[in-house]
């Protein structure tokens, strides 16, 4: 009896690695860069430019920090024109000046559910963000104050702005969700 268990345990380990193969990747938000300017913050900003290429799980976020973020918070948004929702948020405390991202190994772990076509977002107390101030193709969203969470929240929007920030994260292939139960291990 014990083999065949051992045998099943072996299969939906082989299983589960064959689903994590198959992720597809998710990105959001802008790729970080060093940039001349940057942004102050105290106010809530959501990331117009890339909206989600997938669902799935944003696991890491990507910022490019000029001033210490105080009190930073990340939020994954919806949009109903410049009225916006948030669905999932996660409180990341401070953050420390400097790159984070995948490519210099010191990313931002998260788990933030994300729906395609939905977008990224953040708010801090205090510090200051790099933003590229050059033309882009949508700029950002911006509202005075803490708005994570919000429900269909007025936002302004900020022409040729962007800021340093983005997540990537991955999904499971439509159709390979498969659950099973073992009893008596």
């Amino acid at each position: 009896m014990l083999k065949i268990k051992e045998i099943l345990l072996v299969g939906f380990l082989i299983l589960c690695l064959f689903m994590v193969a198959n992720a597809a990747e998710i990105t959001v938000g802008m790729e970080v860069a060093d940039k001349e300017s940057s942004t102050s913050v105290g106010f809530t900003i959501v990331e117009r430019n890339n909206p989600a290429s997938g669902t799935g799980i944003i696991t890491e976020i990507e910022m490019w920090v000029k001033v210490e973020l105080e009190n930073c918070e990340i939020a994954v948004f919806s949009a109903d024109g410049n009225n916006l929702t948030t669905h999932a948020t996660e409180s990341l405390g401070t953050v420390t000046v400097g790159e984070h991202s995948v490519s210099n190994t010191n990313p931002i772990v998260v788990s933030l559910p994300i729906t395609e076509g939905q977008y990224i977002g953040f708010y801090a107390s205090a510090g200051s963000i790099e933003a590229d101030r050059v033309t882009v193709a949508d700029g950002w969203w911006a509202d005075s104050g803490d708005k994570i969470p919000c429900t269909g929240e007025g936002f302004d929007e900020g022409a040729n702005k962007t800021v340093m920030m983005g997540g990537i994260g991955a999904t499971i292939e439509e159709g390979t969700t498969i659950m099973f139960t073992f009893e008596d291990f």
